[in-house]
């Protein structure tokens, strides 16, 4: 399989305390990896490295073989890396559709003055991107709550809204920071359905998580951390029967 995200040796350190120390982890593109492992662990500390709220202190980390350390953040989104965050970042007083056409800004192909001044192709734009967004909607189960507040819906639809407006932005690796907090136990078996879903567009995934049962049902791919470094890779069933793991978080 083609490697989608290439994290090389990188370390992150913080005024001589190290956050991550020397992880590599390569994901396959067009699928699931999650990243689990105790609270302090490093996972949040090395999805900033990756998208660019931190600078690594050392090594590389590549997606589709572009090199992201460094960059500004909209730099690493103009590769086709998008983030959710635990705390959402939907826009509540807005519809599902708004919210998902507010995705697609920067791939519309029109100016600010042109839709200002109501341009033809700044319309027909615009008509357009609502199209595509209910063809989005639907592919994702989401048409008939297109004209709903996004404040009105349960969790578990939040969650997909929120991932559905990463599609929108033509994201071609998605980060989730725990998507199912606050999720039910139905919720979560949904939410493992949708992420098969974006991997079957084509899109690679991304995910810090603790419900293991969504990891166990989601994932192709499982990387534990422990104090800063990679613990182990493997499979959802490897990982299970891994004696490292257990000790150190499965217990």
């Amino acid at each position: 399989m083609t490697t989608a995200l290439s994290v090389n040796n990188v370390t992150v350190r913080f005024a001589g305390l190290v956050a991550v120390s020397d992880v590599s982890l390569d994901i396959e593109a067009a699928t699931v990896c999650s990243m689990i492992g105790p609270n302090g662990a490093g996972k949040t500390t090395l999805f900033n490295a990756i998208t660019g709220f931190v600078t690594p202190s050392e090594g590389s980390v590549k997606f589709n073989g572009i090199e992201l350390a460094g960059r500004k953040t909209h730099a690493i989104a103009k590769a086709g890396v998008r983030r959710t965050f635990q705390g959402g970042g939907l826009f509540g007083d807005m519809t599902v559709l708004e919210n998902v056409l507010c995705g697609m800004q920067g791939t519309l192909g029109t100016g600010f003055l042109g839709t200002l001044l109501g341009f033809p192709s700044a319309r027909r734009a615009e008509r357009e991107a609502v199209d595509r967004a209910m063809l989005l909607l639907d592919d994702m189960q989401l048409a008939s709550h297109a004209d709903r507040l996004v404040s009105e819906l349960p969790f578990g639809l939040q969650r997909q809204v929120d991932i559905t407006r990463a599609l929108a932005a033509r994201a071609e690796l998605i980060m989730l920071d725990e998507p199912a907090v606050g999720l039910s136990v139905a919720d979560c078996d949904r939410l493992a359905e949708v992420l098969r879903q974006v991997t079957s567009r084509g899109v690679t995934v991304l995910m810090i998580e603790h419900n293991m049962n969504l990891v166990m049902q989601a994932s192709d791919k499982v990387a534990v951390l422990n104090y800063g470094q990679l613990l182990a890779t493997g499979t959802p069933a490897q990982i299970r029967s891994n004696e490292s793991v257990l000790e150190a978080y499965l217990g």
